[in-house]
């Protein structure tokens, strides 16, 4: 069975407030930061969490989160939206799909906690750069200020 989009629900857009509130408070307190915006300007705080190693690589939860909070700045920025994808046997994930298009969907939790299982170094402006460059391949890229 292919992978399959529905809408969240209650229960899972909960889960992703309860992130980006958890982050946010992190990054007020450690940083000084102002309220997430879901612009670019997000990732530079989100950036020094992971280049500082305010956790370990066992602490995918953290991770978790701050991909969340990562996939705000993407849905905004490059226009995605998000829901609820399955794998072939039901198990759901929250993912972006592409506005335009319903065809391209990124799944911000795997991307990051799959890099740090890896230990590969993330680049939270290039995700989004790698993430634009496969949005142009649709040729309806969205016009970004």
């Amino acid at each position: 069975m292919p992978p399959t989009t529905y809408p969240l629900d209650g229960s899972e857009w909960a889960m992703l407030r309860e992130q980006v509130a958890t982050i946010q408070a992190l990054v007020s307190r450690k940083y000084g930061a102002g309220p997430f915006d879901q612009s670019l300007d997000d990732l530079t705080s989100l950036q020094r969490l992971i280049d500082e190693r305010v956790w370990d690589d066992t602490e995918e939860a953290q991770f978790r989160a701050l991909s969340t909070v990562f996939g705000n700045v993407v849905a905004k920025v490059l226009s995605f939206e998000w829901v609820a994808e399955t794998d072939g046997r039901g198990a759901r994930q929250a993912s972006l799909l592409l506005k335009s298009t319903k065809a391209l969907v990124v799944q911000p939790q795997k991307l990051i906690v799959d890099r740090v299982r890896r230990g590969d170094e993330i680049d939270l402006r290039k995700l989004v750069d790698d993430i634009k460059a496969q949005v142009a391949k649709t040729k309806l890229l969205p016009k970004i200020t």
